[in-house]
Parts: C-alpha cells; sequence; structure tokens
C-alpha cells in the first residue's frame, strides 16, 4: 500500500485536493508505514506547491496542525531536510509556527544544521516576524506590529549583517527527488516481511530473473528489484 500512497498523495496534490488529503490524513486505518511515507510525500508537496497556498483557511489550519505535531511538537527526526519542513509550515500560513520551527533550529538548537542553514533559519524567522508585524498592523496593532518589527530588524542587522528587505520572499530549497525516492523505497520495502526478503534475495543470488522471483513470491516486480538493491547495499 505504501507505493500507492505515494502515487495517490502526489496525485491528489497536483489537483488541489486538500480536503480529501485532510480525510485521509484521518485515516485511523492507515498503516504506520503508510503514514511514514504519507508524511514525507505530503511535506515535500506543501513546501512546493502554488496550490495549497490558494485553499481555504480550513484546510490550511488541519494541515498546519499536523505539520505542527510533527515537527514542532515532536522531537526532531528528520524526515524531511529542515529547508522542506520550514517551507510546508511557511505555505499553510502558520507565522506562530514557522517562528517556534525557526527557533528551534537558531535559537534552542533542538534541530542539528550547518551553519549555512542556521543562517538560513534565521533569515526565515525575520521574515516570518516581519509577517507577524504586518498581520497586526492590519488589525490596528500598531504597539505590537512596532514591537516585532524592531525584534526582527535587530536580528537581522546583529546576526546576519543585511537589510531586513534583502531577504528572499519565499523559502529557499531544492526538491531532492532522489532522496524522496529513497525515502519512500525504504519504507515501501519495510513492509515486506524480513524472511520474504531474504528469501528473494536468495533466489536472486541463484540466479533467478526478477519477474519469476516476483510471480514465485506474488509480489510487485519493481518491489523485487528494490529489495534486491537495498540488500545489495547493506
Amino acid at each position: 500500500m505504501g507505493k500507492n500512497c505515494c502515487f495517490l498523495i502526489k496525485r491528489m496534490s497536483e489537483k488541489g485536493k486538500w480536503k480529501e488529503i485532510v480525510q485521509l490524513l484521518n485515516d485511523k486505518k492507515l498503516p504506520n508505514t503508510s503514514f511514514d511515507i504519507f508524511t514525507v510525500v505530503l511535506t515535500y508537496e506543501i513546501a512546493r506547491s502554488k496550490n495549497f497556498r490558494k485553499t481555504t483557511i480550513e484546510n490550511k489550519n488541519a494541515i498546519g496542525t499536523f505539520l505542527k505535531k510533527l515537527f514542532i511538537d515532536s522531537t526532531w527526526k528528520e524526515i524531511v531536510p529542515m529547508r522542506i519542513a520550514g517551507a510546508a509550515i511557511e505555505s499553510a500560513y502558520k507565522i506562530i509556527d514557522a517562528l517556534e520551527f525557526y527557533e528551534s533550529v537558531w535559537k534552542k538548537q533542538t534541530i542539528p544544521v550547518v551553519k549555512k542553514d542556521i543562517d538560513y533559519a534565521i533569515a526565515r524567522w525575520v521574515k516570518s516576524k516581519l509577517r507577524l508585524a504586518e498581520l497586526l498592523e492590519k488589525e490596528g496593532k500598531r504597539k505590537g506590529a512596532a514591537k516585532h518589527r524592531a525584534e526582527a530588524e535587530n536580528i537581522c542587522r546583529s546576526r546576519l549583517g543585511i537589510n531586513k528587505d534583502n531577504i528572499q520572499e519565499n523559502p529557499e530549497f531544492d526538491i531532492n527527488e532522489a532522496l524522496l525516492r529513497n525515502v519512500i523505497s525504504k519504507v515501501y520495502i519495510s513492509e515486506v516481511p524480513k524472511k520474504t526478503q531474504k528469501g528473494i534475495l536468495a533466489l536472486h543470488q541463484s540466479g533467478w530473473e526478477p519477474q519469476d522471483i516476483a510471480e514465485s513470491y506474488d509480489v510487485d516486480l519493481d518491489l523485487v528489484k528494490e529489495i534486491v538493491k537495498e540488500q545489495l547495499q547493506v
């Protein structure tokens, strides 16, 4: 089911079916391995999807709550790169969550990253602070807006040594499709019992063709190839 879940999430994301994705997210019957794949693929799709930014507040809130639980309230597991997780949170327009997430990188340092990503997290924190100030200003809360803007400008100067206007409006990140496929593949393989994996590898080492192995174990041909590839790398 893991691979099907991957394709399903990608297709639903492309079509902007965020309400349906939220329903799937809340499905208690979703297997753990499929849920892991769901999490990785969904986070990538939210980070890069322009459609998601146009969805309803209700859907953004539902997915934003999921992202908060996953990347802020839980111990960091790096199932996706820090920049991807941050971009997804920003896409949901959860300003307070974005501030808390990036603080975990550069201030609390509970999310370990290299120096350039610390600077990146500070820059995204500054941008989120400025967004918060803008929001408060629209609500007529000028005193609060001025406070947050001053804090953002101070951190920008002292930690980055640049003007706040030089910070990009949107997050910067690379979608590493190879890494994404590798993560999905590992979870996909984990659904197959170890005994079956060893049997598949044994037949491969005996000279069996992948197609014959797939038919013998009644499993997907691509899965056989992935198991052999994975086992040979161990």
